[in-house]
Order: structure tokens, then sequence, then C-alpha cells
């Protein structure tokens, strides 16, 4: 539920604008003393505390969302997920090259539900010799033909053997992902790609007819690709996994007043069950209670009227039907 935080702001003088241009001291009974006012000694500011607020919103907001559409479709959980080959052949060096990138190439052609994610954990790059007193950068990027976006970046400190870098990032909306590290420095060994799924079948990268994954090696320099079976070292294990709370990044904007209607309800959660003493956590505490209950029920109205409006035919990610055809909202 990362896409959320902070797609509502905070209003306060210098401040910047939120993509969704809604505020949360913009819902009646908010203010930013209030807010400064309930900090506690574990909270340096009222932005710590604001913080602490999306948070834990964010997970409530996943769950109640998750319950609501798991009411009307059951969801397949892990679709198809593949442990790719750590079998090194370390007398095969491709040279260091200043410019070009070496790793996996994942390709799952088309999105194949809004409720589609690529779950990378951790990847594992075994060096032969690597160079000392240097990192090695290691990228994620969304490809689109042969034009990369990065989305990520990790820093390796090399040592000879496997080298861990742990990743742990849900990749929505990504059609097409290339996992890789800058070759300048490293004499890349040999790892070839057949492998096996997670079930034990042994599979190859060119056998993607009966896959919904087409995974290769690549090599990437001036521009253009250059593909194979050698990853050059680098292994993961890669998949498509299927999660309501993908749907939400896609429809933030229909979602927009659910998420502030319960972001004003956990600021007064926070209101009633602070240590700070003051007419806030007191003489008010009344107030507070009766509020935060009208924004919990806002919230609840507001996202059952979106689960409603959400018509699924033929999703991938849906059990008993595997093609995709369509989602729609219906305002």
């Amino acid at each position: 539920m990362d896409c959320l935080i902070d797609y509502i702001g905070l209003r306060t003088q210098g401040g910047t604008v939120p993509e969704s241009g809604m505020y949360i001291n913009d819902l009646p009974g908010i203010t930013v003393s209030q807010i400064t006012d309930i900090a506690n000694s574990e909270h340096a500011t009222f932005l710590d505390v604001w913080a602490t607020v999306q948070r834990r919103s964010a997970k409530i907001f996943e769950t109640a969302f998750t319950n609501a559409m798991a009411k009307r479709y059951r969801l397949k959980r892990i679709s198809e997920a593949f442990q790719l080959s750590n079998s090194v052949d370390t007398t095969a060096i491709t040279p260091a090259e200043a410019g070009t990138l070496r790793g996996i190439l994942v390709d799952c052609y088309y999105l194949k539900s809004p409720f589609h994610y690529i779950p990378i954990d951790k990847v594992h790059l075994y060096l032969k010799d690597p160079v000392p007193n240097t990192t090695i950068p290691l990228y994620v990027y969304e490809v689109h033909d042969t034009t990369l976006t990065l989305l990520d970046t990790f820093s390796i400190t090399p040592q000879a053997g496997w080298n861990d870098v742990t990743i742990n990032k849900k990749y929505t909306d990504s059609a097409m992902l290339y996992i890789a590290y800058d070759a300048t420095h490293v004499d890349s060994v040999s790892l070839q790609l057949d492998s096996q799924d997670l079930d034990g079948r042994f599979w190859a990268s060119y056998d993607w007819f009966w896959s919904h994954l087409y995974i290769q090696g690549a090599s990437y320099a001036g521009g253009q690709f250059t593909e194979g079976y050698d990853t050059y070292g680098l292994t993961a294990t890669i998949g498509l996994q299927c999660s309501f709370d993908v749907l939400v990044c896609n429809y933030k904007k229909e979602l927009a007043t659910a998420w502030w209607y319960l972001l004003g309800a956990e600021l007064m959660q926070e209101r009633i069950y602070t240590d700070r003493i003051n007419r806030y956590t007191t003489v008010d505490l009344t107030r507070a209670k009766d509020l935060r209950n009208q924004l919990k029920q806002d919230f609840l109205n507001e996202l059952l009227t979106f689960v409603d409006s959400i018509h699924l035919s033929g999703d991938w990610c849906i059990e008993c039907d595997e093609q995709v055809k369509r989602v729609e909202a219906i305002p």
C-alpha cells in the first residue's frame, strides 16, 4: 500500500501539493495544532505523528479492502513462481565492460490482470574475483521496447562467491522488468537459465508457450539488448502473483475519499489514546470519539460503494476463469 502514503496531504505553510489535491486538515475537526498537541515522546513533531498514522492506516485499508473484495471474488494468491538455476560455470568468463548492464529480463508480454504483480524478494550474484574497494550497482528497470525506466537502485559490496541483495518489492503495472548489475568492473561468470518451477518441473526460458512468463539472460549496452540463456551469475526466484492491494494502487483516485476518511478516523484514534495531557485529550475527548466513529463509518461506506461498482469478467487472477477481459469501475 505504499502508493497511498502521502497521497493525501497535510496543509501547512510552504508544504507540497499532494497528488490527490486533498488535505487531511480539510476534514472538519482536524487541524495541524491538534496533531501537534497529540505528539508524545515517540514523535518528535506533528510530521512524525502523521507518518505513523499513515503507515497504520495503510495496513487497515489493505485488510478492509481485501475482506470486502473477498466476499465477491476468490483470488489466486500464488499464480506462478520459478527458482532460477544457481549452477555457475566459473571457467566461462565474460570480461568486464564499461557502460554495460548484465542480468535477467522478465517478460510477461502483457498485464494479465489489474491484480497482478511481480514480486522480487532477493537476488543473488556470484562473483569469482571481485575488484577490491569497489561497489557494484544493481538496478531494477521497467522496459518498454529498448527503453529503460529506472525503478530501484541497490548497492553490492562485493565478496568472492554469492552476494545476496534484498529487494523485497512488489512491481505492479510492469509487463517487462530488467534486473541487472553494472559490469564495468565485473568479470562475469556464466549461469545458464535452465531451471525448474517450485513444483520441481524443469523448464527453459524458450518454453514460454505454456508459461505466463518468458525469462531470458540479457546484456544491455548502447541502447540495445543482447538476449540469450546466460544471466551472467545473477539468479532469483521470479514469478507472478495476485493481490487485491494492487487494484487499490490502480484505482487510488477513485478510492481517495475512502482513504481520506480512514486517515481522519485514525488521527482521532491517535488523539484518544495519546499520553499527552491537554484540552484535545481531556475536555474534548468525547467529541474526538464521536468524530472517529463518524469518519470510520464514512470510510466503510465509501469503500463498499467502490467495491460494489467493480465488475470482473474472466480475470486471470480470479479462480475458475483465467483469460483477462476487462475491469470496469462504474461511477
